[in-house]
């Protein structure tokens, strides 16, 4: 019984520290969205930028990054989160990309919302590293 309760116990420890580290992470997160497509951002080599955009999960839609590996770095999984009604099917998520840039200079990264036989729109956004 106290061997379950320490696991227990431990399992609630690391998942708290894990949550506090992923939070530490999106405070330096550049947040980006839809909006800022054509602009010219400025960021500094290594700074986190994070992308996101509304999408619709049911419809089968979703964002797909074309980017320069040599120049830009995927540093997190795709996230989708859910404001309203968490888990409900059919609601709108916001789907979240985080890169890092790798090289100073000027470099674009362009994401499509599409599906396999239909692209709806796409968004490119040009990063000037310092």
């Amino acid at each position: 019984m106290k061997r379950a309760f320490l696991n227990l116990l431990l399992v609630t420890l690391g998942v708290a520290n894990f949550t506090i580290s992923c939070q530490k992470i999106q405070a330096k997160c550049i947040s980006v969205g839809e909006s800022d497509a054509g602009k010219t951002l400025t960021v500094r080599r290594g700074q986190a930028i994070c992308f996101k955009f509304p999408v619709l999960p049911a419809n089968g839609y979703m964002w797909y990054p074309t980017y320069d590996p040599t120049a830009l770095s995927q540093i997190a999984k795709t996230r989708f989160e859910s404001a309203d009604s968490p888990g409900k099917p059919g609601v709108e998520e916001v789907q979240t990309f985080q890169f890092q840039a790798k090289n100073s200079g000027v470099l674009s990264i362009r994401f499509k919302y599409s599906r396999a036989e239909r692209v709806l729109k796409t968004a490119t956004f040009n990063l000037d590293v310092e």
